[in-house]
């Protein structure tokens, strides 16, 4: 499946290729060779992966070769805009720390067709390896290193607008078909989260946060090094958004609590500040959620429950917002 069998207008395939052409390299034209969906949100965005005919060099990348880009296309070119400007600001101030520090690098960028073109993060998915054999010191610190950027974002994170997303959402789990007693225990766990969300100055830490954090969007290379990708919708915020959204994926994916606490304790050290365990029960409250969301209406980590089987996968990720939000999680262990 190409980019135009899913927009549509041809127009997409040739003004990728146009778009590919023109990326500056040291070595070797980036040229099209073939291309496949490998996600589709209907109405928002569509990702494709780009197999080049020969690989290439990427000027002022890092001297490796590259087989493959990807390309993202937009249904609305002011939402592809902002995520291209986004990626750059992170690309910047991130390479210019590390070279070897995992981002998505933006490429090219087309308002009409809304298109953007990125370098690959080399290596698996954490959702691919077994977790006794994941780095999870290394996760921990580079999750650290993102949450300490200082990239200029043009948004930040507004804990009364994701309320209200929280609120949409529950009326597409009951247009979904869920149980109305699933539909009455997320509505009274939103108010929950509202109860016990801290009211006072704020965070005690801002930084880069990724919004989306779970295991098939962080990337670790043959040699332990760590990446991301889908940072599209990242912010400056409260970095304890993300420690709780990737701690209720892991314990949702069975990966031992042992390891996730590995991984929390190793973020804290790099970052030198504790971690907030109000703060953290809240946020893995609101991931709980947004997975229960996921789970009823296809969206999110895979194996996607289907049909009636939709149902106890966002029991279970409502159970676990409960216990955060009841403490019956040992955040002590930190």
């Amino acid at each position: 499946m190409s980019l135009s069998s899913v927009s549509e207008p041809t127009l997409v395939d040739e003004r990728l290729a146009e778009l590919v052409r023109g990326i500056p390299t040291t070595h070797g034209t980036p040229i099209v060779a073939r291309q496949r969906v490998v996600s589709h949100k209907p109405g928002q965005r569509t990702v494709a992966l780009v197999e080049l005919v020969e690989p290439v060099v990427l000027a002022g990348g890092d001297g490796r070769l590259e087989y493959r880009l990807y390309v993202k296309f937009f249904s609305e070119a002011e939402r592809g805009a902002r995520s291209m400007l986004t990626l750059e600001l992170l690309w910047d101030e991130a390479r210019g720390r590390d070279v070897s520090f995992g981002l998505p690098r933006p490429l090219a960028w087309s308002n009409d067709p809304p298109l953007l073109v990125l370098g690959a993060v080399p290596g698996r998915a954490l959702a691919d390896i077994a977790p006794e054999e994941a780095p999870w010191d290394a996760i921990g610190r580079w999750m650290a290193n993102l949450h300490q950027l200082r990239a200029p974002l043009p948004r930040r994170y507004d804990f009364d607008g994701e309320m209200l997303t929280l609120r949409r959402w529950s009326t597409e789990i009951a247009s979904a078909g869920a149980p109305d007693g699933l539909v009455r225990r997320y509505d009274e766990l939103i108010d929950d989260i509202v109860a016990g969300a801290p009211t006072d100055a704020g965070p005690t830490m801002t930084g880069v946060i990724h919004r989306d954090l779970h295991q098939e969007h962080l990337i670790v290379d043959r040699r332990g090094r760590v990446g991301v990708v889908d940072l599209d919708e990242a912010r400056l915020g409260d970095p304890h958004v993300d420690l709780g959204h990737i701690y209720a994926h892991l314990i949702l994916a069975s990966v031992s609590r042992r390891l996730v606490l590995t991984m929390l304790d190793a973020w804290s050290t790099a970052t030198g500040r504790a971690i907030d365990a109000t703060a953290l029960r809240v946020a893995t409250a609101m991931a709980g959620l947004k997975i229960a969301r996921q789970r009823t209406t296809g969206f999110g980590v895979h194996p996607m429950p289907v049909g009636d089987d939709r149902w106890p996968a966002a029991q279970l990720a409502l159970d676990l917002a409960a216990d955060a939000l009841r403490a019956d999680i040992p955040w002590s262990d930190l």
